[in-house]
């Protein structure tokens, strides 16, 4: 495995160096500017460096069209230069003041539900107030403190704008990531089957990789709908593109479960140790064949020869079902990624596979969701109405009205900020405000209680953390201005970087760059860390509390919330699906299932709080065995996507459409059940499967379409098994959802 493929597939299109690489020139360029203007004017050094804090809160917003960078740049400009006057002209009204501050505190979190740019501007808002307050401002300085925020308004916007590319390189760049994440998929299935035997750690890193994969993919598909047709990065046409893409998509969702299915069975009990050697390095040297194809700039015959070795085990007849069914997987993977690269350049030509496109549910999965079918519970429930594509079951469900989350929010904030001021005062009367802001950001980016638990902690931790390293680090520099100036900015480019992915590390630099800048400015000392470290505690206890006993958002509500919004956009597809077989619509049922994917990312942000710390000795289990059954409806979604093309024979595409109309009824169903908390009914498909498999039989079609025919049956099962085992949930049988 190449380690050149982790570094790229770690960060997708180099999205978040750029971004930190940005901000960090951003910052050094307004501190060169204010330095400047500190030597025309004879002000202090240190005048420069809180300018820098002041501009450091301009850096809220980036990226989009220079004219809109260029909009949101006005906006901040405006927000930022309200503030700044405000808190100069209330600095010596305390209560004033403090009221304000409470005031932009809760309607910063407000405008969470107006979007990103509304939310920046928010944080912005407040940061620049309090800094203007805690400098203790007058105002005499007023004009160095907007001059401040307009440097760093600018600099961010002119950085922003000169680093700013073209996005055909950026599609460009995640699709090189894209290559090296299919890469590590290839690599594990490869690794797994060098060993004599596969373990469970194997398969959740498999997993994970091919988790990476899907998340490259809704960058990809993201960009590609924010770009023009001559944007793209070569003469291939973007809905072919996107569609070669889903291709893929399938393709590893293929790979993953032949693979455990491949190694369950050499698990079983008639298999030795190591079973079928030759048959596992074949596959194995396909593997490696992909893998060489997925690095090669060019085509190199090493995705045909993959094609080739893995057709010549699929079709030994002595070789094992499962064996066979890997093979296959790894053909059609080869066979999707030459299709992709022959779409990018805008090749008419297509490589026929006899595997190809791939089933994203097994066959052993499907006969399985098939017997369950016939142990469904006969009893009738009601069926949904609105049957339309275009209709959303939400007109079917009644739901007893309540406060938004936002505004929960808005509530917990505002009271967590009036106790952080209270007790942050009598902790530290100068550094009050590190209370407040611990309180503050423990509702920043999240939406339930156990999330705010989780950032709380984190910072807290962070801050620990970084007094130790940056009393080290500020007693070894001894104020030498170049050497903290540098820290200061590695710091903080380290901060920006692992934003995303570890909040704990953010902070620890955060407060690292904090013990460098106190050293500059001659007031750096222990004491002043380790009050840092007490506030930031009480002030991040006092937000978790607010979260927790005022108007809670609890994590179990907001994860069936999430559950019943997948599900209304899974019956919305089926049904869409339902309709296009039949020719009597045509549906973008990739944006479609994009939406989907977008929704379960939704589910997981929620859910993993409960499969973590404390709160996942109780609910671990059962919110992965939720994200188990998820997981099966998008990836057959994905599927019956793929093989939504109408039917010419009129009683099969009367048949499926019929099992879709079914299908979309019992997910209604469950989301009624959801809702009420109660046991779902569901209606039994027994007779539509037997009804679309006789009919499928007699059909005079070519096998490649009477495939795709049993494709199109076999994942409307799985939803309905899926469908099932979640109306068991609700009744309690398996987790409480």
């Amino acid at each position: 495995m190449h380690l050149a493929d982790r570094l790229i597939a770690s960060d997708p299109g180099l999205v978040q160096l750029r971004s930190a690489s940005t901000k960090v020139l951003s910052l050094g360029a307004a501190l060169a500017v204010l330095y400047g203007f500190t030597k025309v004017w004879g002000q202090p050094f240190t005048v420069a460096l809180l300018g820098l804090l002041i501009s450091l809160t301009s850096l809220g917003y980036g990226g989009g069209r220079p004219v809109h960078q260029l909009a949101t740049a006005a906006l901040m400009l405006v927000v930022t230069g309200i503030s700044v006057t405000l808190g100069v002209w209330l600095t010596s009204d305390k209560v004033a003041r403090d009221l304000v501050l409470v005031a932009i505190i809760g309607a910063s979190i407000f405008a969470q539900r107006f979007g990103l740019v509304a939310t920046n501007l928010g944080v912005a808002s407040f940061t620049t107030y309090l800094l203007t307050v805690f400098l203790g401002a007058t105002t005499t300085p007023l004009p160095w403190l907007l001059a401040a925020v307009a440097t760093g308004t600018a600099a961010n916007l002119g950085i922003g704008i000169l680093l700013r590319e073209h996005p055909s390189r950026l599609i460009n760049r995640i699709g090189q990531s894209l290559d090296s994440r299919l890469a590590l998929v290839v690599a594990g299935v490869a690794d797994g089957l060098a060993a004599p035997m596969w373990t469970s750690r194997a398969q959740r890193r498999l997993a994970r990789r091919v988790g990476q994969v899907h998340d490259t993919m809704l960058m990809i598909g993201s960009e590609l709908d924010d770009v023009t047709q001559q944007d793209l990065p070569r003469s291939g046409e973007r809905d072919t593109i996107a569609r070669r893409l889903f291709d893929v998509e399938l393709s590893v969702d293929y790979l993953s479960s032949a693979w455990e299915r491949t190694a369950e069975g050499e698990r079983g009990p008639d298999q030795g140790a190591d079973s079928n050697p030759e048959t596992r390095s074949s596959v194995r040297d396909a593997l490696l064949a992909v893998g060489v194809g997925l690095r090669a700039p060019q085509p190199d015959g090493a995705l045909a020869e993959a094609q080739t070795i893995a057709a010549s085990v699929a079709a030994n007849p002595t070789t094992p079902p499962h064996w066979q069914s890997l093979a296959r997987s790894v053909s059609a993977l080869s066979c999707a990624i030459e299709n992709l690269r022959a779409a990018e350049v805008g090749s008419a030509s297509e490589q026929p596979a006899r595997d190809y496109p791939p089933p994203a549910i097994d066959e052993e999965r499907s006969d399985t969701s098939a017997q369950h079918d016939t142990q469904r519970n006969n009893n009738s429930g009601p069926q949904g109405e609105d049957r339309s594509a275009n209709g959303s079951l939400d007109a079917q469900l009644v739901t007893a009205p309540r406060l938004s989350p936002n505004t929960r929010k808005v509530v917990q904030v505002t009271v967590a900020a009036v106790l952080a001021i209270v007790v942050g005062h009598v902790l530290s009367p100068s550094r009050w405000y590190w209370a407040l802001i611990a309180a503050f950001v423990v509702y920043q980016g999240t939406s339930t209680r156990a999330q705010a638990l989780t950032k709380g902690w984190q910072r807290v931790v962070g801050s620990v953390i970084g007094v130790g390293v940056g009393t080290v680090i500020a007693s070894l520099v001894g104020g030498n201005v170049a050497a903290s100036l540098a820290l200061i900015f590695v710091a903080l480019f380290i901060g920006f970087y692992l934003w995303r992915v570890s909040y704990a590390v953010a902070i620890t630099c955060v407060t690292t760059m904090l013990a460098l800048l106190f050293g500059l400015v001659g007031d750096f000392s222990i004491d002043l860390l380790l009050s840092r470290v007490e506030e930031t505690a009480v002030g991040a206890a006092i937000g978790i509390a607010a979260a927790f006993l005022i108007l809670p958002i609890r994590t179990t509500t907001a994860v069936r919330d999430g559950i019943r919004s997948f599900l209304q956009h899974l019956a919305d597809l089926v049904a869409m699906t339902g309709r296009q077989l039949t020719g009597q619509g045509h549906y973008d049922l990739l944006r479609a299932v994009r939406e989907l994917d977008l929704q379960l990312v939704a589910v997981r942000t929620n859910v993993e709080p409960l499969t973590k710390g404390i709160l996942g000795l109780r609910y671990r289990s059962g919110a992965r065995w939720v994200l188990r059954v998820l997981d099966i409806c998008d990836h057959a979604a994905r599927g019956l996507a793929r093989v939504a093309i109408p039917v010419g024979d009129q009683a099969a595409a009367q048949a499926l459409e019929d099992a879709a109309l079914r299908t979309f009824d019992n997910i209604g169903l469950v989301i009624e059940a959801i809702e009420r908390r109660a046991p779902a009914s569901l209606v039994p498909s027994d007779d539509l499967t037997a009804d679309i498999e006789r009919t499928i039989a007699r059909l005079p079609v070519q096998p490649a379409e009477r495939r795709r025919l049993e494709l199109a049956e076999r994942h409307l099962n799985q939803i309905q098994f899926a469908m099932l085992q979640l109306a068991h949930a609700t009744a309690g049988d398996e987790v409480t959802l």
